[in-house]
């Protein structure tokens, strides 16, 4: 039985607990939420618009969202409950958050065979599950793709007088892109209008719960606070710059009190003051008026912009449309390089409605509840723009059944005011059935994919290097573009975090996921590192890698694994046959082909149509090249 003092001492924790939750809830930023826009006109997206109608869809994202801050899966205090359209002028909460609808395309086609020649046992599952006709031996399959793009903005909005009225002008702070796609086989009937609504509400509410914590993650907001120095005409100097996190073209607020009375841009950014020109001249500066900013930040300070799309690769131009292709992989890179490629990515212009009203800034529409608003955006540090430079397929494996393919696509990636171009290759494997479908149509989506987790097996491997005692460890990397790479980067990053162990910049080498990457990134650890501060262990992203540090260290007369360790990934059958036999990360190839016919079973059969990826997991191979370390 719990006693007075008991009784006490937890109400006095709970308390204690109570209040620290609140304190950390009252340091977030405060956010107006100002609901679900679509990006140009409301009729080009005629799927939203029905599950608006259907579902109320505003409202179950609303709801969501109200979970993920009660839950503290969101980097602010999003304030929902109150008027957005009054919190837009007062201090406590300096800008407001929507999502913006970009994309809801579905692509349907229609696929029919002949499947004789195949055996009687798989025909008959064939036919009673994808036919209705079992005196026929053709199966027909439809194959639907939905794809869903957002960004979430943050922005401010501020009163200016327009031909005698006063009006809201809106500018973009920040903004965030997210796609999503959903797969699925249908067999001899195409999926109804409520069917294929259900797949986009599942698709869009899956992206706001899953995807967009993720990608608010790799943000951070807050609020700067500074007073006028002085005023001049149409400009203002204030006593926060650079240093304070200011940027340049930065849109900042002015307020008496708790009121917000106009608005300007940051034109001059000094690292303690900086010029900002007002938006309204006649704005009455006082004493007491006070500048407002708010600071997000990404992983970059840099801009980028994806502006212009073609297509030269000739392959390529009898696959697809321009019109067509060119929004969809301008978002999709747009969402890649600010999650993987750590960039501040402004929305595409590709395929959207842009007004470019002056060399500083940009204007798009977007539109809710049948009512269009100007947002006003600063044009991007860079602009890129894309290049579909060329197409490619092989079949590497074929039988009665199936076929594997895999494809490769060429993009050139070019920004004109940093003098950079270059060339990057996607690859994807993808089993299909014989006859029924082509993915040459889609080749960017990740459909039927079977993967390593590359980010826990890094993460293992790192950590088994940290329990055999090493604390100084190096990795020589990959190239970010390819993920594989970047995921094992990351879990590599992941446990040196939680050992709680620093990683100088002078430990991070990159390769080329070649033997030759490999040897060079280890001269220019030798040449760079001073003798006392050297590593006693690298990790790899891949075997070749691995191979070319170990003989680079070798012929520089160290030894292996006394002087340093080495481990690697991949298992390539090279890693036993080196000397010390090569410690790293086995791939599991024969699970990975199992699985995969497992998937393909699953499609013909209509066992599972919604599951698009299967993840297995690699494990360690402990050979010779890591020694253990006496604490």
């Amino acid at each position: 039985m719990v006693n007075r003092r008991h009784k006490i001492i937890l109400l006095t924790i709970f308390s204690l607990i109570f209040l620290i939750a609140n304190i950390t809830h009252a340091n977030k930023l405060n956010v107006a939420y100002g609901g679900v826009f679509t990006a140009g006109d409301e009729k080009n997206y005629p799927n939203y618009m029905k599950m608006k109608a259907k579902f109320n869809i505003n409202k179950e994202i609303a709801n969501i969202l109200r979970k993920l801050n009660d839950t503290g899966k969101l980097n602010f205090n999003l304030l929902l409950e109150t008027d957005a359209e009054e919190l837009k002028f007062d201090a406590s909460s300096p800008c407001t958050f929507a999502i913006v609808i970009t994309r809801d395309d579905c692509i349907t086609e229609k696929f029919t065979t002949n499947v004789t020649g195949v055996s009687s046992k798989v025909l008959d599952l064939l036919v009673s599950e994808l036919t209705t006709k079992k005196s026929t031996n053709d199966v027909v399959v439809y194959k639907n793709v939905i794809n869903i793009g957002i960004s979430a903005i943050f922005y401010q909005t501020d009163e200016i007088k327009a031909n005698g009225q006063i009006e809201n002008r809106h500018n973009i702070v920040f903004s965030i892109p997210i796609t999503g796609y959903i797969f699925n086989l249908e067999g001899s009937k195409q999926l109804s209008e409520e069917a294929l609504l259900t797949h986009f509400r599942t698709a869009l509410l899956k992206i706001i719960e899953e995807k967009l914590p993720a990608r608010l993650a790799k943000i951070a907001l807050g609020k700067m606070e500074g007073n006028i120095i002085e005023s001049r005409d149409d400009t203002i100097k204030v006593n926060i710059g650079l240093q304070n996190g200011l940027i340049e073209k930065q849109f900042v607020s002015l307020y008496e009190g708790n009121k917000k009375i106009g608005s300007g841009q940051v034109i001059d950014l000094k690292k303690k003051e900086s010029i900002v020109k007002l938006q309204d001249k006649n704005i009455k500066i006082t004493p007491n008026t006070k500048v407002v900013a708010v600071n997000i930040r990404g992983a970059s300070e840099e801009s980028y912009q994806i502006t212009g799309f073609q297509i030269s690769s000739k392959k390529a131009k009898e696959l697809f449309k321009q019109e067509e292709i060119g929004p969809q992989l301008s978002q999709w890179l747009t969402d890649f390089l600010f999650y993987n490629g750590g960039k501040v990515m402004l929305p595409t212009t590709v395929g959207s409605d842009w007004i470019t009203v002056s060399t500083e800034n940009a204007f798009m529409i977007l539109v809710k509840d049948g009512i269009s608003y100007s947002f006003q955006l600063s044009k991007p540090k860079y602009e890129i723009t894309l290049d579909f430079t060329g197409l490619a397929d092989k079949v590497s494996e074929a039988n009665k059944i199936n076929t594997k393919k895999i494809y490769k696509v060429w993009i050139k990636l070019k920004i004109d005011k940093k003098k950079y171009e270059k060339e990057f290759d996607f690859a994807d494997a993808k089993i299909i059935v014989n006859d029924i479908e082509s993915y040459s149509k889609d080749p960017f989506l990740k459909i039927n994919s079977v993967l390593v987790n590359n980010f826990e097996a890094a993460y293992s491997a790192t950590n088994y290097l940290i329990k055999c005692g090493h604390k100084k460890i190096a990795i020589v990397k990959g190239p970010d573009e390819y993920i594989s790479a970047y995921d094992r980067f990351r879990g590599f990053l992941e446990a040196l975090k939680e050992a709680h162990l620093h990683i100088p910049e002078e430990y991070i080498e990159m390769g080329n996921l070649e033997y030759d990457g490999g040897y060079e990134a280890a001269l220019r650890m030798i040449k760079k590192i001073n003798k006392k501060n050297f590593p006693t262990a690298i990790f790899c992203v891949n075997d070749f890698t691995a191979i070319g540090v170990k003989d680079a260290f070798e012929k520089n007369g160290f030894l292996i694994p006394e002087d340093i360790s080495i481990v690697g990934f991949d298992n390539v059958e090279l890693a036993q046959q080196v000397v010390p036999a090569l410690t790293t990360v086995d791939v599991p190839k024969e699970e990975l082909g199992r699985l995969a016919v497992r998937r393909l079973n699953d499609l013909i059969y209509g066992k599972d149509s919604s599951k698009i990826c299967l993840t297995v997991f690699a494990r360690l191979i402990e050979r010779e090249s890591v020694k253990v370390l006496k604490k």
